[in-house]
């Protein structure tokens, strides 16, 4: 299993809710459609800025699911400029499970 770690700067009043909207409305149904995707999380910190924590059945599946998840259109109310992208990732492998 792989887990991926974004981290986002705190966003601005107008980006923090078209990226929610992004994230209700269309990307976490095109992720939840993807082969190997098994959970995630979008956390916010008390200084504003979030990690999404996202866990894949592999990096392979998550690399492929990522990448569709990513082409499946806005909505015609959304605009690409206010949905942010992480400023940093990281990956790691599951070694142990709880």
């Amino acid at each position: 299993m792989t887990i991926r770690l974004a981290r986002f700067e705190p966003m601005s009043p107008e980006v923090e809710p078209a990226m929610l909207d992004n994230l209700r409305c269309r990307f976490r149904a095109a992720l939840q459609a993807q082969e190997g995707f098994v959970s995630a999380y979008w956390a916010r910190a008390d200084d504003g800025s979030w990690i999404s924590f996202s866990l894949w059945e592999s990096r392979e599946a998550m690399d492929q699911g990522g990448r569709e998840a990513n082409v499946v259109p806005l909505r015609p109310h959304q605009r690409s400029e206010l949905i942010p992208s992480p400023t940093s990732a990281e990956l790691y492998e599951v070694v142990e499970r709880g």
